[in-house]
């Protein structure tokens, strides 16, 4: 194996994820892609928490949408709303997907990554984009967290493990 994708999203079971796509990448002495796949949904809880504690409450509630006034589609303050509703969306993927990586790569060395360690932030639907980054870094193996939902939530809302062992076209490990 030349290279391993591993997938996080900065929850708690990341970690766990990620020391064993390191234990796997120096077992077979591969390098390491950590990939912070941010969604365009609704930002999570962490997302949320991070968006207050740099860069307080009004932004927070502006990724949410709740700062959106009510508009009609020709009021153009509404546009402008809308832009900026969107650029506070963006930048909360980049600056909470920087600082997950920088965490990563520092729990990674610590665990004794042996090899070349790259990190890359991708904003789109998550099994999608985790499965595109795999094929234009021809990885060899994918690494993911399993699914951390009951059976009822995993049914209606999807399991990004369960699609990435059903799609992907290289090897896919799913972390427990």
């Amino acid at each position: 194996m030349n290279k391993i994708l591993v997938a996080i999203d900065g929850a708690e079971h990341s970690e766990k994820t990620l020391k064993s796509a390191v234990k796997i990448a120096n077992e077979k002495k591969s390098d390491l892609i950590i990939l912070y796949a941010c969604s365009q949904d609704t930002p999570n809880k962490n997302q949320l928490k991070f968006a207050e504690d740099n860069y307080g409450r009004k932004f927070r509630n502006l990724v949410t949408g709740r700062e959106l006034p009510s508009f009609s589609v020709a009021d153009s303050d509404g546009i402008k709303s809308i832009s900026e509703y969107m650029r506070a969306r963006e930048k909360l993927c980049k600056q909470y997907g920087t600082d997950v990586l920088e965490r990563a790569v520092t729990i990674a060395k610590s665990a004794g990554a042996a090899k070349n360690i790259e990190t890359i932030i991708q904003r789109g639907e998550i099994t999608k984009t985790i499965l595109d980054v795999a094929t234009k870094e021809t990885v060899d193996a994918i690494v993911v967290g399993n699914c951390n939902k009951g059976m009822i939530a995993s049914f209606f809302s999807g399991c990004t493990a369960r699609d990435i062992l059903k799609k992907a076209n290289c090897e896919a490990i799913i972390v427990d």
